[in-house]
């Protein structure tokens, strides 16, 4: 499944790595663009996205921020 979490913290970059992990095209998107997404990105095998083009052909958008 093609997933997009939609936060650059803690919970969007765990949600991500699980999401990736378990099999799922994942990539992570933040309002501040990808370069603002964690290094960590490469190493849990999902991808940083542009916001604008993170939502494109993507099956489950998830909003991942503090409340």
């Amino acid at each position: 499944m093609k997933i997009t979490v939609r936060g650059a913290g803690a919970v969007g970059g765990n949600l991500a790595a699980k999401l990736s992990t378990a099999g799922h095209d994942a990539q992570r998107a933040g309002a501040r663009g990808p370069e603002a997404v964690r290094a960590d990105v490469p190493e849990t095998g999902a991808r940083a996205a542009d916001l604008a083009d993170a939502v494109q052909g993507r099956d489950v958008i998830v909003p991942a921020r503090p409340t």
